[in-house]
């Protein structure tokens, strides 16, 4: 049997597994907490899960492509459109609707420095009644990012419910919940490597990521201190832009974890990290579970993941 079936095979059976963990019935469970008294009606749900959440590729290296002499690199970014199912939970867990969301986006990143850069992701929702309170206006980071193999980049990220209106306390409340990070790029050895390659295009990059939240908030609203997070994520990067990805999250202090925080996150799709590209891409980042139990997200499948149209620039 050759390697390029065998590769095929691999793929087959890892999409497949997806869709059997993603599948998993989870209507049986009745309340997120251990103590049902806990849950019901108090508050709404501040689920905080990561529709909007954008994922940054790396550049492919290998791809030589030189950039002509007016495109500096300084400003890059993407346009596009996001697609997906939100679950809106009210006080009573099984009080639920689904709810299409479509929105527009745009992304900015800056090159302050070398590897530096400011990014911001602003959406533009189609639907603007009835949306779930902890929808996003924008996102945004700072960090050192570098996607070459052996190397760090570190810096800080925020996904919460940001708001345009939001005053100067609102905006430094939230940034404390935003999360500092640390990660280092490993490329699977070339002996490995070889027995997976279809062409030069093929590609398989392991990330370890180390990440810590001074501030987070609980399914109840609560806002609690100090939350360190390990993750092991991989990139298959099978032919030409066709990839699969994957990780797996590991919550040291194990209290600190809840609903929608993920056991592991997948993704699948055709990515072109160039600039005047099209890409066309899936990724499920939140809440996630190996075993079904507590402290997950009731009814949550593959349907509630984030379907991604984007249009690359750069300048």
């Amino acid at each position: 049997m050759n390697h390029r079936l065998i590769c095929k095979i691999v793929s087959v059976i890892f999409v497949s597994l997806i869709f059997t963990f993603q599948n998993a019935k989870t209507a049986e469970a009745k309340s997120l907490f251990d103590n049902d008294s806990l849950a019901l009606g108090k508050k709404k749900y501040s689920f905080l899960y990561g529709f909007d959440k954008p994922y940054i590729p790396p550049k492919d290296p290998n791809d030589t492509t030189k950039k002509p002499f007016f495109l500096k690199g300084v400003f890059s970014g993407n346009i596009g459109f996001q697609s997906g199912r939100l679950i809106y939970y009210d006080t009573d867990i099984n009080n639920y609707k689904g709810i299409f969301r479509g929105a527009f986006t745009g992304t900015v990143n800056v090159k302050l420095y070398k590897q530096l850069q400011l990014s911001t992701t602003f959406f533009g929702n189609l639907q603007r009644q009835n949306l779930p309170f902890w929808i996003s206006d924008f996102f945004y980071s700072l960090k050192w990012f570098n996607w070459r193999p052996y190397t760090f980049s570190f810096g800080y990220e925020s996904f919460v419910d940001n708001r345009f209106n939001e005053n100067a306390d609102d905006w430094g409340k939230k940034f404390l919940q935003g999360y500092f990070f640390v990660s280092f790029n490993q490329p699977l050895p070339k002996k490995w490597l070889e027995k997976i390659r279809l062409d030069q295009s093929t590609n398989f990059t392991i990330t370890y990521m180390a990440r810590y939240h001074y501030q987070y908030r609980d399914e109840m609203d609560n806002v609690l201190d100090h939350k360190p997070v390990m993750m092991l994520a991989m990139r298959y990067t099978i032919w030409k832009r066709l990839f699969l990805e994957g990780g797996v999250y590991y919550y040291p202090i194990a209290k600190t974890k809840v609903a929608w925080d993920p056991d592991f996150t997948y993704g699948f799709g055709y990515f072109d990290w160039r600039p005047w590209r099209v890409s066309l891409t899936y990724g499920n980042w939140i809440g996630n579970r190996f075993k079904p139990g507590t402290k997950q997200l009731p009814y949550y499948n593959i349907l509630d993941g984030n379907l991604n149209l984007t249009f690359n620039y750069q300048f």
